[in-house]
């Protein structure tokens, strides 16, 4: 395990491992994942102090894994942790059973882990504004690497093969029918409904937008249609640090857990 040092448990931190672990030693066949992770003590600190908030506990560490150019993803973690979760969207759940399912192509895949929050997430924009579009999910190296090359070798434009979020089966890039379902920063996605109803209520599913205005991640610029998916609860935390001030992005809050390689 990579990062910073811990710093010794503090008597609630061992309760709540303790905890998950007799849970995850009962219940270990609900996913082979589930791994409860806790906050780094500096970070635990920092947030606590400054804006009087509490960092969760993550039940599954592939959820704070960063992943960009300094943290990319290795092989080893991709067949491990993510293929052979990953599943078609198209053939699951209710999307089986809609002809118009709002995905891009029978062969988009998601991690199974996030398939419940996507289905809700789509069900609520649905419900209000029926737009709402999945124009990309799970990507493989190679996958990536055509995208890459398509952009010239812009990595401000499209990620490196091994450095893409979507690599994590838990990334996604939403569209909409009202700007013909492309993606690209001249379609202005943001002012669309969809755009909208996603920057106000995709955190109540698990998901945050990851690459937002003046932070210029790898180099990106705001790409208000690329969320990932957290989980709700560190999404809920993200939220309200973001609403009491704190301009952190995706990539800090991760920051402040250990990371698995």
């Amino acid at each position: 395990m990579n990062g910073p040092e811990t710093q010794p448990l503090t008597r609630r931190q061992f309760l709540q491992i303790a905890a998950a672990s007799l849970f995850s030693i009962a219940f270990k066949d609900i996913h082979p994942l589930y791994t409860p992770v806790l906050p780094i003590n500096d970070a635990v600190k920092r947030i606590k102090n400054h804006f009087d908030t509490e960092l969760p506990m993550v039940d599954y560490p592939i959820f704070v894994r960063i992943i960009d150019e300094t943290h990319p993803l290795i092989p080893e973690f991709v067949d491990r942790s993510v293929k052979p979760y990953l599943t078609n969207i198209k053939t699951e759940g209710k999307f089986r059973t809609t002809p118009n399912a709002p995905v891009n192509s029978e062969s988009l895949q998601a991690h199974r882990l996030v398939l419940g929050d996507l289905t809700a997430l789509i069900d609520g924009c649905w419900s209000v504004h029926r737009g709402i579009y999945v124009k990309s999910g799970y990507r493989d190296f190679w996958m990536q690497n055509l995208a890459y090359e398509k952009s010239g070798n812009n990595h401000a434009l499209i990620a490196l093969p091994n450095a893409t979020q979507h690599g994590n089966g838990l990334t996604f890039d939403f569209t909409s029918t009202e700007i013909h379902k492309v993606v690209n920063t001249n379609a202005k996605f943001e002012q669309t409904q969809v755009g909208l109803w996603l920057s106000k209520n995709a955190w109540k599913y698990g998901f945050v937008q990851s690459y937002i205005d003046d932070h210029h991640h790898d180099g990106k610029e705001n790409e208000p249609w690329h969320f990932t998916y957290i989980g709700r609860t560190l999404a809920s935390t993200y939220h309200d640090l973001r609403q009491k001030g704190w301009e952190g992005d995706v990539f800090d809050i991760q920051k402040c857990y250990p990371q698995i390689t």
